[in-house]
């Protein structure tokens, strides 16, 4: 991925940015959106821990009878097994609505990281190192070191360009390499990058 990046031009290299950038904003929609879903399933959950507290009141009213007289210790045992029984329900229901929630969360990471990750690993070290190239290359032309930085150019120029682009540009280009006559394949390969001269009009920021 470095090596190709090498070669590719500002423009394009531009297009791809936006491709990366629309791909991984893309799935952040989709995980988003994965994880809103499964999130809604706490709604059940909360329907399960609802009647629990109803099944609680019910065992509580039960119970309550045993208070009458005449009517024994039954419906008192009876209603303390219902409001057991409601207690287990309250806490398996909670229980389910955080292990919805995790799994949520996760399944949301799993879609976004899954298509995404890989891509930014591959992507974003040489996308990086162009930048800090890039950087360094306008750093070095503000200098004053441009007679250095034009050899270099030139030499990246037969490396990168087309053929006939660097025919437009010297009708032996290697033979300008050679005399250091270098000015105008320095140019194209500046061009070719998407970078002005220090004090050009236009000069990009990439």
């Amino acid at each position: 991925m470095g090596f190709l990046l090498r070669g590719v031009s500002g423009g394009t290299l531009r297009v791809v940015d936006g491709l990366v950038t629309f791909w991984v904003l893309l799935w952040i929609v989709v995980a988003l959106l994965t994880g809103w879903a499964v999130w809604q399933l706490t709604a059940l959950t909360d329907t399960v821990v609802e009647s629990g507290k109803a099944l609680d009141s019910a065992g509580e009213g039960i119970a309550a009878l045993g208070d009458i007289p005449f009517i024994g210790e039954v419906p008192r045992q009876l209603g303390m097994q219902v409001r057991e029984t409601a207690e287990n329900i309250r806490t398996s229901g909670a229980d389910a609505e955080g292990t919805v929630k995790r799994i949520a969360i996760l399944l949301g990471l799993a879609v976004l990281l899954m298509p995404t990750l890989p891509l930014l690993l591959a992507y974003l070290p040489p996308r990086l190192a162009r930048a800090r190239e890039l950087r360094s290359l306008r750093k070095a032309l503000s200098s004053g070191d441009g007679g250095d930085v034009d050899g270099y150019l030139a030499q990246q120029a037969l490396q990168s360009l087309p053929y006939d682009r660097l025919r437009r540009v010297s009708s032996d280009p290697w033979r300008d390499l050679a005399t250091g006559h270098v000015r105008g394949l320095a140019d194209s390969q500046l061009d070719h990058l998407g970078v002005r001269r220090p004090g050009s009009r236009g000069a990009s920021r990439r």
